[in-house]
């Protein structure tokens, strides 16, 4: 599931496809390396176990990085 947030950002819950798509730091970085040679843009990435921390990371990454906040 995605859902399109404020400022260009998507939001995706990626709970349950760790045996299809890898990790979510795989995912992410999979999702990164689509957009920049298909759109040839940057593309920073947030990750975290609940919405509102994701987001902060989606802020706290820079472009073509990734923001892992994990639990605990």
């Amino acid at each position: 599931m995605a859902e399109p947030a404020d400022n260009g950002k998507l939001l995706r819950d990626t709970r349950g496809t760790g045996r299809l798509g890898g990790t979510g730091p795989d995912l992410a970085h999979a999702l990164q390396q689509a957009i920049a040679s298909r759109l040839n843009l940057p593309a920073a990435a947030g990750l975290a176990a609940r919405r509102p921390w994701s987001m902060l990371a989606s802020r706290a990454a820079r472009a073509d990085d990734i923001c892992h906040i994990r639990p605990g």
